[in-house]
């Protein structure tokens, strides 16, 4: 396989700094949270790859984080907002009409993070100071474990389970685990680093691995969920950071992928079952950790991504795997063969 850059779409004046992004269900829209004043979020049509639309999100707060953290369920994007001295929210944006419809203060400043249970319809964000449980049918903060800056979460909600780094500034990265419901800690660990920031974090639910993608050091992480220890690292080789919540998983066809950030930033494409390096593109475009977005659409196996740039770029990758191929040398690496009949066994 071959990631390779497909298109580039620069967006409007004034649409700055690409902080995050999110397709929907269908994967037929991608929204940009932008880290302006007063937050936006621009809708693409992935089809066409062109933009369609922005709106503009209420204040307070009056600006967006660093992060813009943006989350898809049930009709609705939730984009985490808010810089220092403004509350923490996350807005809530009806994708049918494309409007603002609920607004809610977290418990802390700074946006930082998210992950959603979509069989529960349960939203986490998290804030400097606080981790907040937010059910999606009522809106409102459910429960609130104080944590100090909960840089990433990954929820491994089937065990009712979640995690969460602690932003680092070496010489250690800590990573909590939580009762997904109570939001009570269960146990930590600690990890050495020497980078500033555990900005990604995702989970491998079938081989139940967690990825943790450490800016500043360039390296990925692997923990083992089992016994909850370190069992690999990885180092990427480029970059001096890593976009923030720029780490996602195809399960399926054995890859994950992570964004380092630079002068010029690379999309790096990672094999689940070798945790070996396949292939790494440099970007058109740049960018800052803070300031930047990643999407998989693992069906037409494209990836979207966005930057901090003035007007913001977005960037469409494909990632050039075969669905076919990927899971037979999945299969390959298990049983020490290849041979075609086990592949299409498995499929059936």
């Amino acid at each position: 396989m071959a990631l390779v850059e497909e298109a580039v779409i620069t967006l409007n004046a004034g649409e700055n700094v690409g902080s995050s992004c999110v397709l929907d269900p269908s994967n037929t829209t991608l929204y940009v949270g932008l880290s302006t004043t007063p937050p936006q979020v621009v809708k693409i049509n992935t089809n066409t790859f062109t933009r369609v639309g922005a709106i503009s999100l209420s204040t307070p707060p009056a600006s967006s984080s660093n992060s813009a953290e943006i989350t898809s369920a049930e009709g609705f994007v939730y984009i985490g907002t808010g810089l220092s001295p403004d509350p923490a929210a996350v807005k809530k944006v009806d994708l049918s009409t494309f409007l603002e419809t609920a607004s809610l203060n977290l418990n802390g400043v700074n946006s930082l993070a998210s992950d959603i249970d979509l069989t529960n319809n349960i939203l986490y964000m998290s804030s400097a100071s606080a981790l907040d449980r937010i059910p999606l049918d009522s809106f409102t903060i459910a429960t609130t474990a104080s944590t100090a800056q909960p840089h990433s979460i990954a929820g491994d909600f089937s065990n009712n389970l979640i995690y969460t780094t602690l932003v680092g500034f070496g010489p250690s990265t800590i990573v909590d685990k939580r009762n997904a419901t109570t939001l009570s800690l269960i146990a930590s660990i600690t990890y050495p680093t020497t980078g500033t920031n555990p900005d990604a974090m995702v989970i491998d639910t079938v081989a139940q691995k967690l990825y943790i993608g450490n800016g500043g050091d360039q390296v990925l992480t692997r923990i083992d969920l089992a016994s909850f220890l370190v069992d690999g690292t990885l180092s990427l080789g480029v970059g001096t950071g890593v976009g923030s919540g720029c780490l996602v998983i195809d399960q399926e066809n054995d890859f994950l992928y992570i964004k380092a950030i630079g002068a010029s930033s690379s999309l790096i494409a990672v094999r689940l079952s070798t945790f070996i390096i396949d292939n790494t593109l440099t970007l058109s475009s740049g960018g800052t950790p803070n300031e930047s977005g990643l999407a998989g659409d693992f069906t037409a196996q494209i990836l979207y991504t966005s930057g901090s740039e003035s007007p913001a770029k977005v960037i469409k990758v494909s990632t050039g795997v075969s669905i076919i191929q990927s899971w037979h040398e999945r299969l390959a690496s298990f049983s020490g063969d290849g041979e075609d009949e086990e592949i299409y066994g498995w499929l059936d």
